[in-house]
């Protein structure tokens, strides 16, 4: 009787442990099917185009408010030119795949982040060599002579230096500072913040300045 009790209880955990790796099973394919579903992730700021590689489309972010959080968008079909356009915000209280998304297509769009960026201007000698606008990450290779390269590495939109950190004390823009890092052939040859209107000089040769801080959108885009 007791070796029959102890072969149900050995049973009884058995079909358990089938059970936990059963729905274990389950929630972790539900997890990865979720994360898999993710197609792509496009950034940019207003008035750029941005391609949705490889899908066929491309969103146009015509305007964003960061008031309301709240980005126009407008996605065209690029074999036919039809276009569907809408609005989507980002709601800090809730996780990427609860934002409101825009439906386009065979694809929906949400707004998941916000970020800074900056124009840079570099002359040389005086003369006005190149100019773009990168955003928080990004770097710039200099035409002329390109084992120099120039990165953005943070905006502050209200630049504070608190114990030797540089923070920022609001996300309005009074006292704009940016974080670079300028690098020959891969060594880092300067590290600072700018703020106004001061330049860097490399070798009394190039000057380099940043200005007109503007916040750029991140979208998710996934099938429907």
């Amino acid at each position: 009787m007791d070796n029959a009790k102890s072969q149900k209880i050995k049973w009884i955990a058995i079909i358990a442990i089938l059970c936990l790796l059963v729905v274990g099973g389950a929630a972790g394919w539900k997890y990865y099917s979720d994360a898999a579903a993710v197609e792509y992730s496009v950034y940019g700021l207003p008035g750029q185009q941005l391609e949705v590689e490889g899908a066929g489309y491309s969103v146009t972010i015509d305007n964003y408010d960061s008031n309301t959080s709240t980005a126009s968008i407008t996605v065209t079909d690029e074999a036919t030119g039809e276009t569907v356009s809408g609005d989507i915000s980002l709601d800090p209280s809730k996780t990427a795949e609860k934002q409101e998304a825009l439906k386009a297509f065979d694809l929906k769009y949400r707004l998941v982040s916000t970020g800074w960026a900056a124009d840079v201007s570099v002359s040389r000698n005086n003369k006005m060599l190149q100019s773009g606008t990168l955003c928080a990450g990004e770097h710039m290779v200099l035409n002329d002579e390109p084992d120099i390269v120039i990165a953005l590495n943070a905006v502050y939109p209200d630049y504070k230096l608190v114990d030797d950190t540089p923070t920022t004390a609001s996300n309005e823009l009074k006292n704009p500072g940016y974080l670079y890092t300028i690098y020959y052939q891969n060594e880092v040859m300067g590290r600072n913040v700018l703020t106004g209107n001061d330049p860097v000089t490399i070798d009394d040769e190039y000057s380099i300045s940043f200005g007109n801080p503007q916040q750029y959108v991140m979208l998710e885009v996934r099938k429907l």
